[in-house]
């Protein structure tokens, strides 16, 4: 999984923070529906 964002826009703490919680869900959810197939 990943996102794009230009660097000048947002900075890497903005997109940790705005991004990363929702990414690491999606991808926890992923990995479980992966696992029950």
């Amino acid at each position: 999984m990943s996102i794009a964002v230009r660097a000048e826009r947002m900075p890497l703490a903005e997109v940790r923070e705005t991004f990363l919680p929702a990414l690491r869900k999606a991808a926890s959810s992923l990995v479980t529906r992966l696992h029950a197939v």
